[in-house]
């Protein structure tokens, strides 16, 4: 995409659910899978997993109505 995002009228949904599956998962295209524990999450990581994968996985969220959420971090938001 070129250009700017209006972030007024932007949304984002995000799907999450929780599966022993995923320890079954096995390497079947160029990218491979791999399996880190939480706390020892990768440094090159699009910026926003560190948070959203934390989030996503604990299980006292309950997120049973939509939530907001604000970028804050200035630079990210240039194109």
């Amino acid at each position: 995409m070129h250009g700017s995002i209006d972030l007024a009228t932007t949304d984002l949904d995000l799907y999450f659910a929780h599966s022993d599956l995923a320890f079954a998962a096995k390497t079947i295209e160029k990218e491979q899978v791999k399996l880190f524990k939480l706390n020892a999450l990768p440094t090159n990581i699009i910026p926003n997993l560190q948070w959203l994968i934390p989030l996503a996985l604990d299980r006292q969220g309950g997120f049973s109505i939509p939530i907001f959420l604000q970028e804050i971090t200035t630079e990210r938001l240039q194109p």
